[in-house]
C-alpha cells in the first residue's frame, strides 16, 4: 500500500513540475526576441510536453486523477518572470531565469524522489528522466547566458 500511495504522490509532482515548467517556458519564450534562443526554448517545451504524456499516460494506468496546478502556482511562476524581465529582456536574462527556474523544478524533484522512495521503480525511472532532461536543460541555456 504505501508503494502505491509513493507511486501515485510522486506521479501527481512529476506532473505538477512539467506543467509549471511549459508555463514558464511559454512565458519566455513570447519574451524572447532571439529566433535562435526561441527554437531552444520551443525544443525544450517539446521535450516537456513529451514527459507530460508518460506522465499522464502513468496516472491514468495508477487510476489516479490528473491534479490541477494550482492558481497560486501559476500566478508565481507568472509574476516571478514578468517582475524579472520589465527592464531586461535580453537573451542572456531569459536564460538566466530559465537556468534558475529548471534548477528549482530539479530541486523540488530530487526532494520528492527523496520523500516518496519507495515509489515503484518505472516511476522512479521516469524521476530521473526529469532530473536529467533539467539538467540537459540548464547545459543548453548555458550557452545564451
Amino acid at each position: 500500500m504505501e508503494t502505491t500511495n509513493n507511486t501515485n504522490e510522486l506521479l501527481k509532482e512529476l506532473y505538477i513540475s512539467a506543467r509549471t515548467g511549459i508555463q514558464a517556458i511559454d512565458i519566455l519564450k513570447e519574451k524572447s526576441k532571439c529566433h535562435e534562443f526561441s527554437t531552444e526554448l520551443q525544443n525544450q517545451r517539446q521535450e516537456l510536453a513529451d514527459f507530460l504524456d508518460q506522465v499522464t499516460n502513468k496516472l491514468s494506468e495508477h487510476r489516479v486523477q490528473v491534479p490541477d496546478v494550482s492558481i497560486i502556482e501559476k500566478s508565481k511562476v507568472w509574476t516571478k518572470l514578468q517582475a524579472n524581465t520589465i527592464l531586461n529582456r535580453s537573451k542572456s536574462k531569459l536564460a538566466e531565469l530559465l537556468i534558475d527556474s529548471t534548477h528549482m523544478g530539479i530541486t523540488d524533484i530530487a526532494k520528492q524522489r527523496n520523500h516518496y522512495n519507495q515509489a515503484d521503480h518505472e516511476v522512479m525511472i521516469l524521476t530521473e528522466n526529469f532530473i536529467d532532461m533539467g539538467e540537459h536543460s540548464i547545459e543548453q541555456a548555458r550557452m545564451y547566458l
